[in-house]
C-alpha cells in the first residue's frame, strides 16, 4: 500500500511504476483501490466507470482496466456531493452522510472485487491519500487502510520534497497515524517512507533523512529525483520502473510482500542500468 502525506505528491505515478516492476518480474500483480475520491475517471471497454489512476496503473501492469481494480467510487459533483459507483455502476448521488448509511454494501462490492482479483493475480499495489478529515468519526476504519489490513500488507508513506516542510510533513503524518483512531493504530503498518520530487543536494538531505528516522523509528527507503513541472505525470510505467529501480531500496520492498526471490533479478537489472 502507497499511502501519499497529501494530494499531489506522486503516489500515483509511484504505484504505475512499480506495476511495471513487478510486471518485468513475471510477478502477477494488480492495481487495486477499494475506494477512491476523484474526478478524474475513465469508461472501460465494458462500459464502467473507474478512477483513472488504476486505469492507467493496470496499462503499466500489462492488464485490461476494470473495475474491480476500483469498486468503489465517489465522483464530486459539489463540494459536499457525489456519484457513487459500485462496480462500475452509477448507483446513486449522495452526501457523505448518506454514503455512510451504505458503507457496510460498498465495503462488501470491495471485498468481493479484491477475492475476484486475487485468484488470479499474486501481489496487489493500492494507493491512497491520507487526509485527516477522512477519520472524523473515530468508530469508522477507513476503506483503504482496511484493504491493506486484511491483506496485511506493509504500507509506504510517500512525501514530497519540493515544496516547504516536505519532510515535516511524513513526520507530522506518521505522528497523527499513531494518535489511533478507534479501531487500529495505522501507524503500525507504516514499514517506510519515500522522499518523491526532491531537488537539490542530497548530501544536505541526509542529515534530515536521519534525525526523521531517528524521530519516528521507520526507515526511508528511496529519495526520487523531481521530473520537472508535469513531466512526471507523463512518464510511462515503463520510465517509472527504471527510476524507481535507480532510486528505492526495492529489496526492502520485495522483502515485506514476501518475495525474496526475485531480488536476483531487480539486481541483474540495476547492475546493467549502472
Amino acid at each position: 500500500m502507497i499511502i501519499g502525506t497529501g494530494p499531489g505528491v506522486g503516489r500515483r505515478t509511484i504505484a504505475a511504476g512499480m506495476c511495471s516492476l513487478f510486471r518485468d518480474m513475471k510477478i502477477r500483480v494488480v492495481p487495486f483501490s477499494a475506494v477512491s475520491v476523484t474526478g478524474r475517471t475513465v469508461v472501460t471497454n465494458q462500459g464502467e466507470e473507474m478512477a483513472r489512476a488504476q486505469a492507467e496503473q493496470a496499462v503499466a501492469a500489462g492488464l485490461t482496466p476494470c473495475s474491480a481494480m476500483n469498486p468503489v467510487l465517489l465522483k464530486p459533483v459539489s463540494e459536499s456531493r457525489y456519484r457513487v459507483f459500485f462496480d462500475g455502476k452509477f448507483h446513486a448521488e449522495m452526501s457523505a452522510p448518506e454514503f455512510d448509511t451504505v458503507s457496510g454494501r460498498a465495503w462488501a462490492f470491495a471485498q468481493t472485487a479484491r477475492d475476484r482479483l486475487g485468484a488470479n493475480h499474486d501481489l496487489f499495489v493500492m494507493e491512497a491519500g491520507w487526509h485527516e478529515e477522512a477519520f472524523s468519526d473515530r468508530n469508522r476504519e477507513r476503506f483503504t487502510m482496511r484493504a491493506a489490513r486484511d491483506l496485511r500488507a506493509p504500507v509506504v508513506l510517500v512525501g514530497e520534497a519540493d515544496r516547504e516542510g516536505g519532510l515535516a510533513s511524513l513526520h507530522d503524518v506518521l505522528v497523527k497515524m499513531g494518535e489511533g483512531f478507534g479501531v487500529v493504530n495505522y501507524r503500525d503498518m507504516v514499514t517506510a517512507c519515500v522522499v518523491n520530487r526532491f531537488q537539490g543536494s542530497l548530501d544536505d538531505l541526509r542529515p534530515k533523512l536521519r534525525r526523521l528516522e531517528s524521530e519516528t523509528g521507520v526507515p526511508v527507503i528511496g529519495v526520487v529525483d523531481y521530473q520537472g513541472a508535469g513531466s512526471g505525470e507523463s512518464m510511462t510505467g515503463t520510465e517509472w520502473a527504471a527510476l524507481l529501480r535507480a532510486r528505492i531500496d526495492l529489496c526492502f520492498v520485495l522483502r515485506q510482500v514476501g518475495m525474496e526471490a526475485c531480488m536476483s533479478y531487480l539486481k541483474s537489472q540495476i547492475r546493467e542500468q549502472l
